[in-house]
């Protein structure tokens, strides 16, 4: 009961639900599964997937996203560890080797951290009667372990490295995002080129060894 709620030119959608609303938005190609949703974006968004009680609009930025759950979630749990892209090289365009390595991850600092979703949704303008429904206690009790999505846009500033794993907001009212995954490939990369440093420096005590063994074989 209730789903799309003011929805009056939108097409090609899915609502599942009570009180799945599109505040007047009129999204399309859309899937809505759930309650209290409320996907009220200017504008309109087109090929997203929502799912979870209480997801608001600012959770999405753009059009082609999924949405999994409100701000009080503290985990997404399946029996698989990762999540299977596509990554054939047939439909990879505009290749190039210029991913960086320990020039971007030597300038990043790991922390630990507590969140406060109550600030997200501030940014976001959330209305406040829609951040009440929703619980935080135990996500604000948890810890978490990660990055500052801000020192990690300026590690790639500094570094000359056009970032693809961070989100930077294209307003006050957006919140930085990152994906974790994308900085596998200049970890990946650091390995190289320690592998390199690692083989100069073997070489080079190699040639000391056998110089000081010279030096010794004379002084006898």
């Amino acid at each position: 009961a209730g789903g799309g709620g003011n929805l009056t030119t939108g097409n090609d959608n899915v609502h599942i639900g009570y009180n799945v609303n599109q505040g007047g938005a009129n999204h399309t190609f859309s899937t809505f599964v759930g309650s209290q949703i409320n996907i009220n974006t200017t504008p309109a968004r087109s090929n997203i997937v929502v799912l979870g009680y209480g997801v608001l609009g600012p959770q999405t930025t753009a059009d082609n996203q999924v949405l999994l759950g409100n701000t009080a979630v503290t985990s997404i749990r399946a029996q698989v560890t990762s999540i299977t892209a596509y990554s054939d090289g047939r439909y990879k365009t505009n290749v190039a080797q210029n991913v960086p390595g320990l020039s971007f991850i030597t300038k990043l600092n790991p922390v630990t951290y507590n969140v406060r979703p109550t600030e997200l949704h501030k940014i976001w303008g959330s209305a406040q009667e829609e951040v009440d429904r929703i619980d935080h206690s135990q996500i604000e009790q948890m810890r978490f372990i990660g990055l500052i999505a801000q020192e990690v846009e300026q590690a790639a500033k500094e570094s000359g490295f056009e970032f693809p794993g961070i989100d930077i907001p294209k307003n006050e009212n957006e919140t930085y995002t990152m994906r974790y995954t994308d900085f596998i490939m200049p970890l990946i990369q650091s390995v190289k080129e320690q592998q390199v440093q690692i083989e100069d420096l073997k070489k080079e005590n190699q040639e000391l060894r056998m110089l000081l063994q010279q030096i010794l074989d004379k002084l006898d």
